[in-house]
């Protein structure tokens, strides 16, 4: 899976095409010729803001939550993780990563602001490692100065933060999970969380920033890669998502 995510989402996605054009030119000119200029229109484009603020277009995204609200009273906020870093001396060891970070951040804020426990999901990353769980426990208790209620460390995909957190939850008669993570990502586990039988209130975070067209949208830059990624990362995931739930149904 992690080889045909590779394969498919920029930058090898004009990449491959245009390295497999340059071998042909000599045997299928026409062919090679093709591929080649394919792959460099797709490397420019998937490296523009322009092209990368239309694709997150089409990720469906939630409103921010309202914190002036009636909370449920059977809820616990489930914050989602994203990835580690592993060299990180400057903690003593792995560390969560930015992304993981922000959610859990604007998690806490949504706790404190609740009153409701928080849960943290994210199982073993590799061997050797602590869990993600257990990392974001850590920055959650010294750095953000609220200690999660429950760990959930078994998952290693959406999916599986939503099967295994929505399990522990059950347990201790809790219904709604008032979910965060990013916004683009969470329409996708909002789906996973629901098909548990789940209650979500959707506590979403770290939304793209705005877009305005200019000539400087369609130069190419590093973060606009990164934008591109994500979110055909999130359409193409989705999209494999409601292919397999509707196998499942059949």
């Amino acid at each position: 899976m992690w080889l045909l995510k590779s394969l498919i989402l920029p930058p090898l996605c004009g990449l491959l095409p245009l390295l497999v054009g340059l071998l042909l030119l000599k045997r299928r000119p026409r062919l090679g010729r093709l591929l080649a200029w394919s792959g460099c229109a797709l490397l420019w484009l998937t490296s523009t803001p322009a092209v990368a603020a239309l694709l997150m277009a089409l990720v469906p995204r939630y409103e921010p939550l309202e914190m002036q609200r009636t909370w449920p009273e059977r809820a616990a906020v489930v914050v989602l993780s994203a990835g580690f870093r592993e060299h990180a001396p400057e903690y003593g060891g792995p560390a969560v990563d930015e992304v993981t970070m922000r959610r859990l951040r604007y998690g806490v804020r949504v706790a404190k602001a609740s009153g409701l426990p928080l849960l943290v999901s994210g199982g073993v990353p590799s061997e050797g490692t602590p869990s993600l769980a257990a990392l974001m426990a850590d920055a959650a208790t010294t750095d953000l100065g609220l200690a999660p209620r429950w760990l959930e460390e078994r998952s290693l995909d959406t999916f599986g933060n939503a099967v295994f957190s929505a399990e522990l939850l059950r347990e201790q008669g809790i219904d709604t999970a008032v979910l965060v993570t990013d916004a683009l990502h969470m329409a996708r586990s909002v789906a996973s969380f629901e098909d548990q039988g789940m209650q979500v209130l959707p506590a979403p975070t770290a939304y793209p920033p705005r877009f305005e067209w200019s000539l400087e949208a369609f130069v190419p830059e590093y973060k606009s890669v990164a934008a591109s990624w994500y979110a055909l990362h999130e359409l193409l995931g989705r999209a494999w998502y409601e292919v397999a739930r509707f196998g499942a149904d059949r």
